[in-house]
C-alpha cells in the first residue's frame, strides 16, 4: 500500500505520502474504524486488484505506468471501488498529517475569537 499511496502523492518539494505515513492511515482505518467485514470486504477485494493488475512483481515505475492507466479508466468512468477508496484514503491521510498540515499546507493556527472585529476587517464571510 506504501508504494501505490506514493505514487498516487509522490515526493516532490515535500515529502510524499509514504513520508507522511499513510501506509500506516489506511491500515489503522480498516483495523480500528471499519466495520469488520466492510475491511475483510475491502482486503479480499484489494487482493483481487493486486492480482489482476500484479502489483507486487512490478518495479516502481511499471507500477507507475499501471496505475495511471488505473486511473484513466476510473475518470472515464469504469467503477473500480478498490481504486477510488485507496485514493480517498491516500488523500485524507496524507493531508491529516504533519507533513500534509505543515510542509505542503501551510497551517494557519486558530487564533482568539475577536467579537468586535469590524466587518470590513474579515477576510471572508461565512456561507449561508
Amino acid at each position: 500500500m506504501a508504494r501505490i499511496a506514493d505514487i498516487i502523492i509522490p515526493d516532490t518539494d515535500t515529502p510524499g505520502a509514504r513520508a507522511a505515513g499513510v501506509h500506516r492511515f489506511i491500515d489503522t482505518m480498516l483495523a480500528e474504524y471499519w466495520p469488520r467485514t466492510e475491511s475483510q470486504d475491502f482486503l479480499s477485494l484489494f487482493d483481487a486488484f493486486n492480482m489482476v493488475y500484479d502489483i507486487d512483481a512490478r518495479s516502481d515505475d511499471e507500477l507507475r505506468v499501471v496505475l495511471e492507466t488505473v486511473d484513466a479508466e476510473w475518470a472515464a468512468g469504469n467503477d473500480n471501488p478498490v481504486w477510488k477508496q485507496i485514493k480517498e484514503w491516500t488523500v485524507a491521510g496524507y493531508y491529516t498529517s504533519e507533513i500534509g498540515m505543515t510542509q505542503e499546507l501551510r497551517l494557519k493556527p486558530y487564533v482568539t475569537a475577536r467579537m468586535d472585529m469590524p466587518r470590513a476587517e474579515v477576510e471572508r464571510t461565512w456561507a449561508e
